[in-house]
């Protein structure tokens, strides 16, 4: 089973996040601004760096290790 598509919402914004071959797109949307991201890596530290940014886009702050690890997990599901 592969996770193709997952829509996560912050305090701040939204973003839809896709496969598309073998990477994950990421359309962050916070008020009227689109930010689009195309990340691949397996190495865990550059899927928390990738979590870190999403987390402070559509949350509006640099959260602490535990809201970052939401957003990691969600990553994780597109990493087979």
């Amino acid at each position: 089973m592969k996770t193709t598509r997952i829509e996560v919402e912050g305090v701040k914004g939204k973003a839809a996040i896709r496969r598309e071959a073998d990477e994950v797109v990421i359309e962050a949307t916070v008020g009227r601004k689109t930010k689009t991201w195309r990340f691949f890596s397996r190495i865990h530290e550059d899927q928390v760096a990738m979590a870190r940014r999403l987390q402070q886009t559509l949350d509006g702050y640099r959260g602490t290790a535990g809201d970052v690890a939401d957003y990691v997990r969600v990553l994780a599901a597109f990493v087979d």
